[in-house]
């Protein structure tokens, strides 16, 4: 059996012998394979085979991948971090076949957004495990609440050939010296276990020392600022991380250890270290927790000290029954049933041999056309028609036997569903990302995009023999009029912008344009490139009731962005609201939350003419077809649009469109007194109104036009529009690592406006940084 285990921690570091250890008496049962950061301080020693990463993300594991394939792993274990989610979320599409295991061993240290932000992509993720495995059921539940994925339980393990034979431990006589190890976290409240050891000082015949090693976490400021407070007698040293072997090696020269655990916050997470005092021959000090109970109940001698006032001033007179050789050999002796290879034979071999002999619902891999990666960034920032047109096009890629990855930056999980076959790539950092790409070498990489971070993404390839290929996500003039600027940066004029945009172009070996009229605004050498065709529609056998039981719907799709107008809906609907008391509107997508000027408007508007019955801001809805069905009439008011899914989606269900005239991408779906209504006309309120009460008021047009729009969805057929990609894929792919035939293609139509563009887009490309 093939395991991979994945630390996103150096093997050999505090805290993490749970990790090394573990894997190197696993080597016993299993074939095993590492990937972790490199161990810098050169104290790991072990024999284990093992693929340095910089880290776990999918961006480090892409750059594995070969190596992955050829280990051809039956289990993924991955030690927990922050990251597991994403890295989880990767591995699942990328290996369907394999079962993965995350190992939780401790609680989520973490508060406030960043705890709220791990919980709830872990509660994403959660679906990719095939098992949890945990020394405790609150730990798991602090990382993932309500988890669905049964934990299986398994004791604290210790490499007991670390430690002294029992025969040899000797009792001990003086007690001055102590020892606590783990994080130097908030949440571990140590600045009580600080004020309980200044308490125990004072009583103190001689002073007392406490060292305290752990990874300097947020919090050790305040211990800083208590250590001098302490009463004289309380010697406290902030000792810092160590290597685990270095560590163990120190443990006999104290006098005690304390493992100290709050109760509050994790009473039944049981302290590693706890084990590794006593096998060091150490009496123990425990804080009283449920998981300090249990080991004392299972035969270990321990004292339990009470969390407040003189706890461990009480335990510390325990010490000299507790530190008797036959109570120390005894611990050293009980520790032998925590060793790893018991471990291991007892809890793990039986847990991989069940998940590996159940059968996998993924289909066999099969040998992939192209590779292709595509990038949408903002996937996991809302549900938006770019958004969707990417994932549903990566879904479809992939259905088609291509292997497909999706970029998009790491602000959390995406906002459509990815299907088994495409594979996720988060990413913080476009500098790693590029190295990623050249790593994993794809046909094509192909990015959506909506305004002049296109030339960011276009670096991400630039050099490297790799065709890259584009999506202009709105029409050509709000690109170039609106869009086209950066943040924090001076507005260039229009003319530069439109050189940059075709300087990009024409370094580009796939250009797909949401409309067929879209193509004129690219010069004659570019046109080769181009590919113009509105999204697919899908088309649903059950239309929308045009007279339902109740009241009748107006829907908006976006309606908050502020580019979607729709106060100006609002308006228009005010003046006839009246007349059609039944009649209501729902808008979904972005709520009116947020202090921005335009949502300010809409709430005051609907405030002061009391319409708060009448307008309902639904928020997102992960079923956007099923509200279309609910509905009589689809009103998009925006002024500028690319390809707008949204009447695509209505037409899917029989629903006609108002939208205005002289709106790019609205005036060329909606065909006027056809399948919906143009407004027009230099007041825009009074257009949309008279527009708005033509359809309200008859049943009869609303169905005439809901029926020829359902007819007018099969012409963009989902096959037709995706055959069109695909030849668009396949075409720049073959220019890969000749991408020099592509320009001379493009010189034998324009000569001179080629090698122009190429020179302007290396100037450009020159001024961008990748962070």
């Amino acid at each position: 059996m093939n395991v991979c285990f994945l630390s996103s921690r150096p093997f050999g570091l505090l805290g993490t012998p749970g990790t090394y250890l573990f894997v190197k008496y696993a080597q016993e049962f299993f074939t095993t394979l590492v990937l972790a950061p490199e161990n810098t301080q050169g104290v790991f020693d072990e024999q284990i085979p093992m693929l340095n990463v910089e880290s776990i993300s999918p961006l480090d594991l892409l750059g594995r991948m070969h190596e992955l394939e050829d280990f051809s792993p039956d289990i993924f274990y991955i030690f927990n971090s922050h990251e597991w989610s994403d890295t989880a979320f990767f591995l699942r599409k990328a290996f369907p076949n394999a079962k993965i295991v995350l190992d939780i061993k401790t609680p989520l240290l973490l508060s406030g957004k960043a705890l709220k932000n791990v919980q709830e992509r872990g509660q994403f993720a959660e679906h990719t495990l095939d098992a949890i495995v945990t020394l405790s059921e609150e730990s798991v539940e602090s990382w993932i609440p309500g988890h669905t994925v049964p934990s299986v339980p398994y004791p604290l393990g210790v490499d007991c050939t670390l430690f002294p034979a029992a025969s040899s431990i000797q009792a001990r006589k003086n007690f001055q010296r102590f020892v606590y190890i783990g994080a130097l976290n908030p949440r571990r409240r140590l600045p009580r276990l600080l004020s309980l050891f200044s308490e125990a000082a004072k009583h103190a015949k001689h002073p007392l020392y406490l060292d305290l090693y752990g990874k300097s976490l947020a919090g050790i400021a305040e211990l800083e600022e208590q250590i001098p407070t302490l009463h004289p007698n309380a010697k406290v040293t902030i000792k810092g991380q160590l290597p685990q072997k270095e560590l163990l090696k120190r443990l006999p020269e104290y006098d005690a250890g304390i493992a100290w655990v709050p109760s509050e916050v994790f009473s039944n997470s049981p302290s590693l270290k706890s084990l590794e005092f006593m096998g060091a021959g150490l009496p123990l000090l425990a804080s009283n927790t449920e998981a300090h109970r249990a080991l004392k109940n299972s035969g270990f001698s321990l004292s339990l000290f009470e969390q407040e006032g003189h706890g461990l001033t009480k335990a510390l007179q325990e010490l000299p029954q507790l530190s008797q050789q036959e109570q120390l050999r005894t611990n050293r002796t009980q520790l032998e049933s925590f060793d790893y290879t018991a471990l291991l034979r007892s809890s793990f071999v039986p847990l991989f041999k069940k998940l590996v002999q159940k059968k996998t619902t993924a289909p066999a891999p099969r040998p992939h056309k192209l590779t292709l990666t595509i990038m949408s960034d903002s996937l996991a920032a809302g549900k938006g028609g770019a958004e969707r047109v990417s994932s549903e096009l990566a879904n479809e890629m992939a259905r088609r036997g291509h292997r497909v990855y999706v970029c998009y930056k790491n602000t959390g999980h995406p906002a459509y569903p990815l299907t088994e076959g495409v594979i996720p790539l988060p990413y913080t950092s476009s500098k790693k990302l590029r190295e990623a790409l050249i790593a994993l070498s794809p046909d094509l990489f192909f990015a959506f995009y909506f305004n002049r971070e296109l030339l960011r993404y276009r670096k991400l390839v630039f050099g490297t023999g790799i065709p890259f290929g584009m999506q202009e996500c709105t029409n050509p003039q709000r690109l170039v009029q609106t869009n086209w600027i950066e943040k924090k940066a001076p507005k260039t004029r229009f003319e530069i912008r439109a050189v940059e945009r075709e300087a990009v172009a024409a370094s580009a070996q796939a250009i797909r344009l949401v409309m067929p009229e879209y193509a004129d605004s690219f010069p004659d050498y570019i046109q080769d490139s181009l590919a113009a065709f509105p999204n697919p529609s899908f088309v649903h056998e059950t239309r929308a009731h045009q007279e339902p039981q109740g009241r009748y719907s107006i829907i908006n799709i976006g309606g908050m962005k502020k580019n979607k107008n729709f106060i100006t809906l609002l308006k228009a609907f005010h003046q006839i609201a009246d007349e059609f008391p039944l009649w209501d509107i729902r808008v979904f997508g972005n709520t009116l939350e947020g202090p921005q000027p335009h949502k300010l408007e809409i709430k005051d508007y609907i405030e002061e003419h009391s319409l708060q019955e009448r307008i309902h801001i639904c928020g997102r809805t992960d079923d956007v077809f099923a509200e279309f069905l609910k509905s009589q009439i689809h009103v998009t008011a925006s002024l500028s649009e690319g390809c707008p899914t949204c009447i695509l989606e209505a037409m899917a269900v029989g629903v006609p469109s108002i939208g205005f005239a002289e709106c790019p991408g609205t005036n060329q779906l909606i065909r006027h007194e056809h399948n919906g209504l143009l407004a027009s006309g230099e007041d825009r309120v009074a257009a949309l109104s008279q527009q708005l009460k033509a359809l309200m008021s008859s049943t009869e047009r609303r169905d005439q036009y809901g029926k020829a729009a359902h007819k007018d969805a099969l012409g963009y057929s989902p096959d037709r529009t995706y055959d069109r990609w695909e030849k668009l894929f396949f075409t720049a792919a073959s220019y890969k690592d000749r991408l020099h035939e592509h320009m001379q293609l493009q010189m034998r139509t324009d000569a001179n406006r080629t090698l122009s563009s190429h020179r302007i887009i290396h100037s450009l490309l020159s001024t961008i940084d990748l962070d």
